[in-house]
């Protein structure tokens, strides 16, 4: 798949360099499908779904879902449990593909189980709100049980949803071009969440910052808290909704033998398996490690509602937006496996360095958020391209992408449960190995087993991963530093074009006579020559 290419000669493409404007016509399944569209309209009404999808997820994924967690009461291995919880529901993606491959119905299931999804997140926020409310404080361990019950069901409705999703999509996309459409897709879902999540940041300040007294009969953070998740819930039923008008044709249905082969197909697939382990052993850390950091930062570091929200969110999604073009590049034109690598070895700095975060070097949480979340988006970047070629090729289907979200699921799963445990195993307790220095809890000895694993995933499991013309490591990396500095020397010499033809087309006041005027009668600039040059740029 990866092809060596010149990367002067090699900018991004746009949509109309890439997409074709006249594909076969889909053929359609219901009546309000719209059958023919073409490809270019079909990514344009994906991409702006995910515009307001990305919303939704920043509010419900993000230091939001850990205040209300933290205003309810819950106990540090709840919060492992809500870590884990995504990976434990993420199994329900098994029943949800032989769904798919036994109906063939890919478009009604994923809107029947996302719009049940989406809508859950009205009784999330309103339940331990009411319950709170009418029974006081000491109905807020019930409160949490239920908190977290109605957030596994969310979780596992978006699961079930998901193999129909991705196969789906790998019909939709085409396949030379799905790395740099997903990443391009991503960016315009940043561009909605970056300001999102300073919003956020900024109305918990405003409005939840003093931490006294009650709103309703609950604490403050905990109302308008949940006051956000109603209001966002609309955003997040926005996105599933523009799916609806696009077209569908329909699989045909497996039964029997067929049916249970779909399902054996990725098993038997050495190279998709090893690769789904290595992903899944990076996301035994990845899990954990996002939400006990989140937590370290409210509760250690003592950062406001508008810094939580600019390290745990703004700052990752910023860097994100810097260099997905490349990964999406590096995808298509090198190679998921250096990918991989690349994007392991940097998370293992990432991992340890919060073990030596404190509250005078707040500087370092940006760094160590806004990079682990960038590497993981050149693991996920990977991963996806490989499910969804999997999925798209002849003999393929939703079984791989089941598959794979168990392994990689079940992983993250574990890490939740373990880092809960350990948690709660060492408490309150601390250590402190030399004199002089901090001394270690069990937030160190998470970070320690995140950077752990990480370097053991890369000793014992990188060499396992195998693809076929798959570019060297140094040679990915090259491409990834030139392939973001000419993008980033195109937006500057861009922007300075822009500047230059304002300033040589301002108009000038000059007299009426003939000799000021050029032949076609526009006024006579001062420097003719850099006019034209910066006409023919722009």
């Amino acid at each position: 798949m990866p092809t060596s290419i010149a990367l002067a000669a090699a900018p991004t493409a746009s949509p109309r360099e890439t997409v074709p404007d006249d594909p076969a016509p889909l053929a359609t399944t219901d009546a309000g499908s719209r059958p023919g569209w073409p490809v270019r309209r079909q990514l344009a009404f994906v991409t702006i779904a995910w515009m307001f999808g990305a919303i939704w997820h920043t509010v419900t994924t993000g230091a939001p879902l850990t205040l209300f967690a933290k205003g309810l009461g819950a106990s540090h291995f709840q919060f492992g449990l809500l870590a884990a919880m995504p990976y434990v529901a993420a199994l329900l993606a098994v029943p949800g593909s032989l769904l798919v491959e036994r109906t063939g119905d890919r478009k009604r299931l994923f809107l029947d189980c996302h719009f049940l999804q989406r809508g859950l997140w009205f009784v999330i926020a309103a339940a331990p709100l009411v319950m709170i409310s009418w029974y006081g404080e000491a109905a807020m361990p019930r409160a949490v049980t239920l908190f977290l019950a109605l957030v596994f069901l969310m979780y596992a409705a978006g699961a079930t949803g998901g193999p129909a999703w991705v196969s789906w999509m790998a019909d939709v996309v085409p396949k030379r071009v799905r790395g740099a459409y997903f990443a391009r897709r991503r960016m315009w879902g940043i561009s909605t969440a970056v300001p999102t999540a300073v919003l956020i940041g900024w109305g918990l300040d405003k409005l939840a910052g003093g931490g006294s007294g009650h709103v309703m009969g609950v604490p403050p953070v905990v109302f308008w808290c949940g006051a956000l998740f109603l209001v966002v819930a609309f955003f997040g039923l926005t996105d599933i909704a523009l799916f609806r008008p696009l077209p569908h044709a329909a699989k045909p249905p497996r039964t029997g033998g067929g049916l249970m082969a779909s399902m054996l197909a990725p098993v038997k697939d050495k190279p998709f398996m090893a690769l789904s382990c290595f992903v899944g052993a990076i996301n035994f850390t990845v899990g954990f490690t996002n939400q006990f950091a989140t937590l370290y930062v409210i509760e250690k570091m003592k950062v406001d509602h508008v810094h939580a929200q600019l390290m745990l969110l703004a700052a990752p999604m910023l860097l994100t937006l810097l260099l997905l073009p490349a990964w999406g590049a590096a995808v298509d034109k090198m190679g998921r496996k250096p990918l991989m690598i690349l994007s392991c070895m940097g998370l293992i700095p990432m991992g340890f360095g919060w073990c030596v975060m404190g509250e005078g070097n707040a500087w370092l949480g940006y760094v160590l958020y806004a990079g682990g979340a960038t590497l993981w988006t050149g693991i996920e970047v990977a991963n996806f391209n490989a499910v969804i070629d999997a999925s798209g090729k002849k003999g393929g289907g939703s079984g791989y992408h089941a598959v794979n979200t168990v392994i990689i699921n079940a992983a993250g799963c574990l890490g939740g449960l373990t880092a809960g445990g350990i948690a709660a195993l060492i408490g309150s307790g601390t250590w402190q190995p030399l004199a002089g220095y901090r001394a270690a809890d069990f937030y160190d000895a998470l970070f320690t087993l995140s950077g752990s694993v990480r370097v053991l995933t890369l000793v014992l499991l990188a060499p396992l991963l195998w693809e076929p013309g798959a570019k060297g490591v140094t040679q990915t990396a090259t491409f990834l530093v030139r392939f973001t500095l000419v993008r980033l020397a195109a937006a500057v010499e861009a922007a300075a074009v822009e500047a230059a033809a304002v300033l040589v087309r301002r108009p000038f006041e000059v007299p009426a006579e003939p000799a000021t005027a050029d032949a076609e009668g526009e006024p006579t600039l001062i420097l003719p020559q850099v006019a034209e040059e910066v006409r023919s740029a722009a």
